[in-house]
């Protein structure tokens, strides 16, 4: 689940900054096709394993288990990522996901939700530099973002 995951990510990405004439006549279409399939056949798994089994456990390895549903869950629809956002929570608490990367799926689910975010991590290139979505609190988004090892957001206290 979270090869396939990354793997088709990283090839859009890769073909994107630097489409040639198959990427601009089609290619970029039939890629997001499989893109949107993977996701779909990922989902599928998730949602059996889950029935089957519970939330996947185990360690901190990227692409397996916990961090495995992590890409999924994130990578998906909103209602997709409501559906695990609390089991996703637990599996941060036990320690077998990033509370890092849990920030920027909380912060992702909030944008989703047309709330501002918590941490500051979504942001969006514009044609002069970035544009910094809402904050639910400027006074402490520097203090919180600071406990994952992140850098200050310049114009927040």
């Amino acid at each position: 689940m979270g090869l396939s995951d990354q793997t088709i990510r990283m090839e859009f990405r890769k073909r994107d900054a630097a489409p040639d004439a198959e990427w601009r006549n089609g290619g970029r279409e039939a890629l997001g096709k499989q893109w949107e399939a993977i996701d779909e056949a990922n989902q599928k798994e998730l949602d059996t394993i889950v029935a089957a089994c519970g939330y996947p456990r185990g360690p901190k390895t990227i692409g397996h288990g916990p961090y495995a549903a992590f890409y999924v869950i994130h990578h998906a629809e909103l209602d997709y990522q409501l559906k695990y956002f609390a089991m996703l929570k637990e599996s941060v608490e036990r320690g077998e996901t990033d509370a890092y990367s849990f920030a920027q799926f909380e912060d992702r689910v909030l944008l989703s939700q047309g709330k501002p975010q918590k941490y500051g991590f979504q942001r969006w290139p514009v044609v002069n530099g970035i544009e910094q979505k809402l904050v639910q609190d400027p006074a402490r988004v520097n203090a919180l973002r600071a406990a994952f090892g992140q850098p200050p957001i310049p114009g927040f206290p």
